[in-house]
């Protein structure tokens, strides 16, 4: 609960000062939407739609919940807690696999090759320079058997390293830093802003692209909701769809104009995301972009065998 403090109460503060979900005279009522996500550069449209009153314009109040991992998202919205939450694409993939009622209505970041936001650091007095060199060693990800797991292991395998050889713990991005720094790990697959963080701090160095062994181009995350409530509520899942489609479209070509909003949410020093490479949001979701990451889970066992991820899309009208 602890690492959940600081997080939401930076959300508390950007909505004191915006003036989110503060109801204004003659409108009618919004219905409240209740939103998880955990703390990386895709939640910046849903903030920025907040700051322009995309979604009161649209007639919901969105309310969000930051959480540590796409599997605590995937959890709450299976139990009804949350309504649509965003989650790496992997637990996705599990969840429908195993039949369990969730459907993408939304997307979230995009793994771009030439455009890379996440890789693997290392700590620069551990002496790796390669995949075979963390063999035996203790390297970090941000949730276990997620997809920053695997696309190390799909790294690592690429590589010519063996992935079985690695001690791979958990930690939280906003405590690998000092992770490495006291030498409980030599490694970690971070994401932005947290890898941003770290390489600012001159305490680690960048030794591969993980991400890159699994595709150029495919979706990392996406937003998503059980399918009950899809089917009870599909004018709110229209709407939220088509708010998040147009704040990406925006805020991926007017980066420094979200800093201001981002950073408070992220607890990050606002000139560190100024100069760090941030992430392209999809606009609209494509089972192409889906695909690699269903192949993923079937690779390392997440799940027996691939299924067409035209199934993870929810019956929206926005999905190809």
């Amino acid at each position: 609960m602890k690492s959940l403090i600081r997080p939401l109460s930076c959300l508390l503060a950007v909505a004191v000062v915006l003036g989110i979900g503060q109801p204004s005279l003659g409108q009618p009522a919004l219905t409240v939407v209740h939103v998880a996500s955990n703390v990386n550069d895709d939640v910046t449209p849903l903030l920025y739609a907040q700051h322009a009153h995309m979604f009161e314009k649209a007639g919901l109040d969105v309310e969000i919940a930051p959480m540590n991992s796409g599997s605590a998202v995937t959890a709450a919205v299976i139990g009804g807690s949350i309504d649509i939450g965003k989650s790496s694409i992997l637990p996705l993939v599990s969840a429908h696999f195993r039949k369990l009622p969730i459907a993408a209505v939304a997307p979230g970041e995009l793994w771009l090759q030439n455009s890379p936001i996440s890789a693997l650091v290392v700590s620069k007095s551990a002496g790796i320079t390669s995949a075979k060199d963390l063999a035996g060693k203790v390297v970090a990800v941000q949730a276990l058997r997620d997809f920053s797991e695997f696309a190390l292991r799909d790294w690592v395998d690429s590589m010519g390293g063996d992935s079985s050889a690695l001690k791979v713990i958990e930690v939280p991005q906003s405590a690998i830093l000092a992770a490495l720094q006291d030498g409980r790990i030599v490694a970690a697959n971070m994401s932005n802003p947290g890898l941003a963080t770290v390489l600012a701090s001159n305490s680690a160095n960048i030794v591969g692209r993980p991400d890159d062994a699994i595709g150029k181009h495919y979706l990392l995350t996406a937003w998503f909701a059980s399918t009950a409530y899809i089917a009870a509520h599909p004018d709110i899942i229209r709407k939220f769809a088509e708010v998040m489609s147009e704040a990406a479209r925006y805020t991926n070509t007017h980066h420094a104009e979200t800093v201001p909003l981002t950073a408070p949410f992220w607890g990050i020093d606002p000139n560190v995301l100024s100069h760090m490479p941030r992430a392209e949001i999809g606009d609209r979701l494509d089972a192409a972009d889906l695909q690699p990451v269903v192949n993923l889970a079937a690779k390392y066992g997440v799940i027996d065998k691939p299924f067409d991820a035209h199934e993870l899309i929810a019956n929206t009208g926005g999905g190809k």
